[in-house]
């Protein structure tokens, strides 16, 4: 039996969630502003790009740094990602592949 598919508000929130997890101290005090107003939506997943406004200094552990979004599966999957909001032929790639892997996974 697979999940229920989710709705949008359930995927920021989650977005979010997995932000906060990731960027502890670096989290943003207004959780509004984390996330681009652009949201990319396939019929598999949401893709979440980190406000630009917002400039992080490279994390001495690696986990997220400026090239980092979040995408969240239909059905509740959490990824983060690379972040290739300024490079559309790298989005396209990553969009497709990401697709197929929320297909097949999000379940």
């Amino acid at each position: 039996m697979s999940n229920p598919v989710i709705k949008l508000p359930e995927a920021v929130a989650l977005a979010t969630s997995a932000a906060r997890r990731v960027l502890r101290d670096r989290f943003p005090k207004d959780e509004t502003e984390v996330f681009e107003s652009y949201i990319f939506e396939d019929k598999n997943f949401w893709l979440f790009f980190r406000n630009r406004k917002i400039v992080l200094p490279d994390p001495a552990t690696g986990q997220y740094s400026d090239s980092s979004a979040v995408a969240i599966g239909k059905h509740g999957m959490v990824l983060t990602v690379r972040d290739n909001m300024d490079r559309k032929d790298e989005l396209d790639r990553q969009v497709e592949g990401l697709s197929r892997y929320f297909e097949l996974r999000d379940k």
